[in-house]
């Protein structure tokens, strides 16, 4: 399965392979009337590359995008296999880090792709529509969730966040948007009390005014997962999908670049930094509790138990030294919206970011200075 991938990987190298318009989710960035508007004019250019990369400069597509969009075939895992290869493009890479990520990059995509393999085979003569065959199915493509989900975790930990910043601009869509945003954004490092009422208006705002056209893409897409429906209707949901779609985005794009003028630019780097698919409460859990099941030695345990002691204490330095700022503050009335109040909720929201920043170096010490290459693998490539 490995040499499989490799071949396509090749493949891709020798010959560029053209901008089809499967590819054009990839492009981050992009709205939906910008999207069929390029569409359009790579249908144009046919299979020219010239003409297809000045047709996607055009629209404003990053050229890191585009050179990886003529790399990658097209196929299953495209934008699996678009995504692991842009890993391999973060600037600097120590000869530690291209190591790592040339035995893991081909070795999950195989693990992923067999898995879709065994899906098919299991589930060919099978029911389509029953709820065993629903679960069975869903079973399956958890796990290469999971798989992927533990990728960018390796990801988050190999790289740093001067790395992950600069990767950022060339992850499609659906890595760059986070579960929970917004709790991500509570994470931020320096983040005041204000930041955070503004933020948290903004959210709502979008989520008062999106609820409609939210709700009637969440409808769509379950008709659209009915297997029997004749051809003539699924189009017809399909166009009410993409007119949804379009109205949602144009809130979000009126929206966006609010959040930009609340955030300082150091916490805008740092919220580009982070690894793609984690929830806010995956980020916030020790590296030792992460890979737990990555076969630790009693050896591999105590360092990064010790390098974890020694980040606690320097936390605990910070929290007394926060708390005892607090409690100064408390001297005085403080009334839940005066000065001290809000200056001691920015406390707390800092130490939330210190206890992220931590974490992130606690994983890279892991990764880097403890564990093997056969340890990251076998705990990626195994879900459980």
């Amino acid at each position: 399965m490995i040499r499989v991938l490799a071949l396509c990987a090749l493949a891709s190298v020798v010959a560029a392979a053209p901008v089809t318009r499967d590819k054009l989710p990839l492009i981050p960035g992009l709205y939906p009337d910008q999207r069929r508007a390029l569409a359009t004019a790579l249908e144009r250019a046919g299979n020219d590359e010239a003409k297809q990369r000045a047709a996607l400069l055009e629209v404003g597509v990053d050229p890191g995008v585009a050179d990886r969009l003529f790399e990658v075939v097209s196929g299953p895992l495209l934008v699996e296999r678009y995504s692991h290869g842009v890993v391999l493009k973060a600037p600097d890479l120590t000869a530690k880090q291209k190591e790592i990520f040339a035995h893991l990059h081909p070795a999950a995509l195989a693990a992923q792709w067999a898995l879709m393999i065994q899906r098919y085979r299991v589930m060919k003569n099978k029911p389509q529509n029953t709820p065993e065959s629903r679960a069975l199915r869903e079973s399956f493509d958890q796990q290469v969730r999971l798989i992927e989900k533990r990728y960018w975790r390796i990801v988050g930990y190999v790289l740093t966040a001067n790395q992950r910043t600069a990767i950022h601009k060339l992850l499609p869509n659906a890595y760059r948007r986070p579960p929970n945003p917004l709790g991500h954004l509570y994470l931020l490092p320096g983040l005041t009390a204000s930041q955070a009422s503004r933020l948290r208006a903004l959210a709502e705002e979008y989520q008062s005014e999106s609820a409609p056209e939210r709700a009637e893409v969440a409808r769509l897409r379950n008709k659209l997962a009915d297997r029997s429906l004749t051809p003539e209707l699924r189009r017809e949901l399909q166009r009410k999908l993409v007119a949804a779609t379009d109205r949602e985005a144009e809130l979000r794009k009126a929206l966006s670049p609010l959040s930009k003028k609340v955030l300082t630019a150091a916490q805008l780097a740092h919220l580009d930094a982070q690894p793609p698919l984690l929830a806010p409460f995956e980020r916030r859990q020790a590296p030792l509790q992460v890979l737990a099941q990555a076969g630790l030695k009693p050896d591999h345990r105590a360092r990064i138990t010790k390098r974890q002691d020694e980040l606690k204490q320097k936390l605990d330095a910070r929290r007394k030294e926060l708390e005892a700022k607090a409690k100064k503050l408390r001297e005085t009335e403080t009334g839940g919206d005066s000065p001290q109040a809000m200056t001691m909720n920015m406390m707390a929201q800092n130490y939330r970011g210190d206890e992220i920043v931590a974490m992130d170096e606690l994983g890279h010490f892991a990764v880097i200075e403890v564990l093997d290459k056969a340890q990251l693998l076998g705990w990626v490539i195994s879900p459980r």
